[in-house]
């Protein structure tokens, strides 16, 4: 995908819903292939952003096994280097449009995730209802069951 792609007020938007309702909970976004025309505009708004906000956003190299290498195992660094080549193709392939739904052979790249992520948070709850679904991650199913025990109670 192009900056053709992109609308201008993503940014604004995406700022806006994480400043409101995540401020602390963000630890890294990783801008990978970023461009020219993105590192000029990082340049002039990273002015505008407090240093703890600013360091948490990361530009790294092209290489995604080297970058990635630290922080992700080789599985997930594998699925990112085949979705990132995935996304530059074009004509933009259908897969990706329709990322959301699985892959059409078992050989095919799956646009969800990795095997592993698939098999425990999306296969599990679509065997356990009529349509596709995904089990929510265990933090976040923690931190709705308190929040809806303390609404419950007061």
């Amino acid at each position: 995908m192009g900056m053709a792609a992109c609308n201008p007020r993503l940014g604004t938007r995406v700022n806006s819903l994480f400043a409101s309702h995540y401020p602390e909970r963000l630890g890294c976004i990783y801008a990978v292939n970023a461009g020219y025309v993105m590192r000029a505009a990082w340049a002039a708004i990273r002015v505008f952003l407090h240093p703890a906000t600013a360091a948490k956003f990361c530009f790294p190299s092209s290489d995604v096994e080297k970058s990635f290498s630290s922080i992700c195992d080789e599985e997930t660094v594998g699925w990112l280097q085949r979705e990132i080549n995935l996304n530059k193709t074009s004509p933009f392939p259908e897969s990706q449009m329709r990322f959301w739904e699985g892959p059409l052979s078992p050989d095919d790249h799956d646009p969800r995730g990795t095997a592993s992520y698939v098999r425990e948070y999306i296969e599990i709850a679509s065997d356990q209802t009529d349509s596709p679904s995904h089990c929510p991650h265990p933090n976040i199913s923690l931190k709705t069951e308190k929040a809806h025990r303390f609404s419950t109670t007061v």
